[in-house]
């Protein structure tokens, strides 16, 4: 082989080993944060009607009513949800003892998943 030759390949070949140490490198490193999904939620479970900001809790009939009612009567209390109005049977999920954040989505992700309700963006939440 020439000289012009073996100096092309000896080049390119510690080339090749500096991009793959640098490649390496840069996967091995812990990536950026990845941000939690859903980024959005609902307002209410689904097919619960929104009434200002609290959510109407529909019939033992209606949709996606999990486990909150034992017949007709309802489970849920003030103990067990927080924001519960049993006379109005409104939930409201901006009440502060939910939390605030993450701790939010979290505490509402356990009641939505103890009660066994769907509630977009809370019941599929990765963040907690």
């Amino acid at each position: 082989m020439d000289l012009f030759y073996t100096i092309v390949l000896s080049i390119a070949i510690i080339v090749l080993i500096l991009m793959l140490t640098y490649i390496g490198l840069q996967m091995s490193k812990p990536s950026v944060m990845v941000p939690s999904f859903p980024p959005t939620y609902n307002t209410c479970p689904d097919f619960w009607a929104v009434q200002g900001n609290v959510c109407v809790i529909p019939t033992s009939l209606g949709k996606n009513v999990g486990s909150i009612y034992s017949g007709n009567s309802l489970i849920l209390n003030s103990k067990n949800t927080n924001g519960l109005s049993t006379d109005l049977k409104t939930i409201d999920f901006t009440d502060a003892n939910w939390g605030t954040g993450t701790s939010l989505k979290c505490n509402q992700q356990v009641w939505a998943n103890t009660w066994g309700i769907l509630f977009d963006g809370i019941t599929n939440f990765n963040g907690c």
